[in-house]
């Protein structure tokens, strides 16, 4: 169902159609500048303050995760799983994944809802919410409204896109929230996303009229257009491997494609096949597969497919709409967003389909996780 209203703060719901070329036809690979290849960083935190806060954090992390899903557990079932849950068996699972540990306690980056109207009006902050949380600690608020966070490879940045009045922009602060900037305000909108090496972010701009992908530096210099063809697209994510995916109408229906950002005069790779609307894609960590959201609103799924298209498989049961999928580190869990756009809840699964759980407060709008 396409989004009928007010006009959204990024121009559509995240993962919908923006304004689309009136005739459109496949076209040849697009035209644009050269990213620099990314270049691997180590981190210069002594090995042994490393370990020893990588223990006191699992300590904690067991601790909370443990007390949460016995609560969420009880919940589902005090309520007759009442919250679009595929079955009582999926939260069974769910308890005894988390008694054994197996369930992330990482921080998630979220937009919070601090009003309704989401997405005809938009009251947001960023923020970070621990699993079993009452609620989300904010980082980033205001009167703006501040959407989509990602974390940078290396863990110490974080850039969101934000709209003040008319005008996009896309900022970047560290982890802690402190040292914030803007990077540009070029933006037309929609996600960004990190190289691989932290020193460049993605992130869609206007030519034309025509939505594209471009690069930039964090300084907000040597901005370089990653596609220059007549398509609209959307939800640009880069992988570890240095591949940019993202949706495109190239070819009709929204589609998941990938590109080489150092060749992006190359032919892109069509990832999604059979015709159906793909959009929200995000890559696991290792850049071996991709998550996304497969079909339209309201009746959106979870599916991964491995980085070339291959395999794909949904992985969510419930008939409500779902979307924003994000990987956990270990790239056993997905994270995402279940309910309507008014209304959003986090939620996680197991990358083979097992325990999918609750893991937002009930009564708090989150959304756009980011492990």
């Amino acid at each position: 169902m396409a989004y009928q209203g007010a006009a959204h703060p990024y121009g559509a719901p995240h993962g919908e159609s923006h304004t689309d070329p009136s005739a459109e036809a496949p076209t040849g690979p697009p035209r644009a500048g050269v990213v620099p290849p990314p270049t691997k960083k180590k981190s210069s935190r002594p090995a042994g303050l490393l370990v020893g806060s990588l223990i006191v954090l699992a300590v904690m992390g067991s601790a909370t995760a443990g007390a949460f899903l016995l609560s969420d557990h009880s919940k589902n079932n005090k309520a007759g799983n009442t919250s679009g849950d595929s079955g009582t068996s999926n939260n069974n699972a769910a308890s005894a994944g988390g008694a054994a540990g197996g369930f992330p306690t990482d921080p998630m980056l979220v937009r919070i809802d601090t009003k309704p109207g989401w997405p005809a009006k938009c009251y947001a902050d960023i923020g970070l919410y621990t699993p079993g949380a009452a609620a989300a600690q904010t980082l980033v608020g205001g009167s703006a409204c501040d959407a989509l966070p990602e974390r940078s490879p290396d863990r110490s940045k974080i850039a969101w896109t934000r709209k003040v009045g008319d005008k996009n922009q896309v900022w970047v602060m560290n982890a802690d929230g402190s040292r914030q900037k803007m990077v540009t305000d070029k933006i037309a909108g929609g996600r960004v996303t990190w190289s691989p090496d932290s020193t460049r972010l993605a992130y869609m701009g206007k030519s034309g009229g025509v939505r594209q992908i471009y690069s930039i530096t964090l300084g907000g210099t040597d901005a370089q257009a990653l596609t220059t063809d007549a398509s609209d697209k959307d939800d640009p994510q880069w992988s570890s491997t240095n591949r940019i995916a993202f949706w495109s109408k190239r070819d009709g229906v929204e589609t998941i494609y990938s590109l080489d950002p150092d060749k992006p005069t190359q032919a892109w790779t069509k990832l999604t096949k059979d015709g159906v609307r793909a959009v929200d894609p995000e890559w696991s960590f290792d850049g071996s597969q991709i998550a996304y959201s497969r079909g339209a609103y309201p009746s959106g799924d979870i599916w991964v497919m491995g980085a070339d298209g291959s395999s794909p498989r949904r992985l969510t049961k419930s008939s409500a709409h779902e979307m924003d999928p994000a990987w956990s580190r270990d790239g056993k869990w997905i994270c995402y967003v279940r309910g309507t756009w008014d209304k959003p809840r986090i939620r996680a699964i197991r990358v083979d389909g097992s325990g999918d759980r609750a893991v937002g407060p009930a009564d708090k709008d989150l959304g756009h996780p980011n492990w």
